[in-house]
């Protein structure tokens, strides 16, 4: 009676060992969701960052190229 009092436990604990890793495995692709959106976003504003970059220095480069009168 004493194993089967043990097996039951220890099923009953596997079993709240399996929920637990099911609901980390949910939040872990769910915050792996969350960080491609964010990684998208960066990727986005970077790219934005670039052609802004490139319209300033299309825009300074000819004043740059001119001599400073005095």
């Amino acid at each position: 009676m004493a194993s089967y009092i043990e097996a039951h436990k220890a099923d009953a604990d596997f079993r709240a060992l399996d929920q637990k890793v099911s609901l980390l495995l949910t939040k872990n692709k769910e915050q792996a969701g969350k960080n491609e959106s964010f990684e998208k976003k960066i990727h986005a504003l970077e790219k934005r960052n670039e052609g802004l970059e490139t319209r300033l220095k299309a825009s300074y480069a000819p004043s740059l190229s001119r001599p400073f009168s005095s």
